[in-house]
């Protein structure tokens, strides 16, 4: 049985989804589509697209028209794990937790919302007209360095909040560092890059992988500052995945809760 999503009940939902004509689709056309939807500042606020499978054999897309003022996500018996147990959700703006325990496909659902996986079967609806997601700790960053991957992600996000950047640094004590390339960086620092970007880039949907792992006490406290401020964002999407709920926002608003299993 499919754990309750806790919150989202005051938030407007997005409409209804449509059906229409079945086509097979490949992670490598999920991609496209959802490429065209987070487009930034070059499409218009919103963007429309929906997956609806009757079966994992074939899905099919459809468009959604209706406008809404906010960004949301909203799914409907959303699978995207092999032999793995389907999800409904809503998410409006604010902060919301996907929590599970190992191999149970947090990391999958991120790919999945940003457009790097196709999901397997149900609905998703993302009314969105940017996504930020970031993975730095892949090993293609190693030889760039931090300033100039900030840089390229404020070249690709419309919206970016330049002013927060040196202020997020320093309480992160990550401004003497950024001239480094990643490869010279520890695994916390790395992370914390991340969050410069993810703290900056003034994206509709922001998708946080483990923000916490390998970040001193300090750095925890705060990215539990960062995270109460995204819980009383009334215009963007803050989805933070996790094993459990971080100890210090035991007290924060949050949105859905959405619970895959230890």
């Amino acid at each position: 049985m499919t754990p309750p999503v806790k919150g989202c009940a005051r938030r407007r939902r997005s409409s209804a989804l449509s059906d229409g004509p079945a086509m097979s689709i490949t992670t490598g056309a999920w991609r496209e589509v959802m490429a065209s939807c987070y487009q930034g500042n070059t499409l218009p606020l919103f963007t429309f697209r929906a997956f609806s499978a009757r079966s994992p054999e074939r899905p099919m897309l459809t468009p959604l028209p209706s406008p809404t003022p906010h960004p949301t996500v909203t799914a409907k018996h959303l699978c995207w794990v092999p032999a793995g147990p389907s999800h409904s959700f809503s998410l409006g703006p604010g902060l919301h937790a996907v929590c599970g325990g190992e191999q149970r496909g947090k990391s999958s659902l991120l790919r999945v919302l940003a457009g790097q996986q196709a999901p397997l079967s149900g609905q998703l609806s993302v009314c969105a007209a940017s996504c930020w997601y970031a993975q730095t700790d892949a090993p293609a960053l190693d030889a760039l360095i931090a300033q100039d991957w900030l840089s390229a992600e404020k070249a690709r996000f419309g919206q970016w909040r330049s002013e927060r950047v040196p202020v997020l640094a320093e309480a992160l004590g990550l401004r003497e560092h950024l001239h480094k390339p990643f490869d010279m960086l520890s695994a916390g620092s790395r992370r914390k890059v991340g969050l410069l970007g993810a703290a900056a880039c003034g994206a509709d949907l922001i998708l946080l992988d483990g923000p916490y792992a390998a970040l001193d006490l300090r750095s925890c406290r705060v990215v539990d500052e960062l995270l109460r401020e995204a819980a009383s964002s009334s215009g963007q999407i803050w989805v933070l995945a996790d094993y459990a709920l971080p100890p210090g926002l035991d007290q924060a608003s949050w949105g859905a809760l959405i619970h895959l299993g230890n």
